[in-house]
């Protein structure tokens, strides 16, 4: 079973959206470190979730991508 995490980007102000497995994001919500919990997201995607910051707001404030 997947969830859909959707925020707004700190950065643009933009929606985005990431889904996720449930059982996953449980563990990182519970202390597991997110690259451990969540190992088939990107890193910009796991970025977002940490920092609520999307791939576009990364690129805009700091001119890098994650990818």
């Amino acid at each position: 079973m997947t969830i859909t995490i959707e925020r707004r980007c700190v950065i643009t102000g933009e929606p985005y959206k990431v889904e996720v497995p449930k059982e996953g994001y449980e563990k990182w919500i519970g202390g597991m470190l997110i690259q451990d919990a969540l190992p088939d997201l990107s890193t910009s995607d796991r970025e977002f979730l940490i920092s609520s910051i999307s791939p576009k707001g990364w690129e805009l404030a700091f001119g890098l991508t994650e990818d």
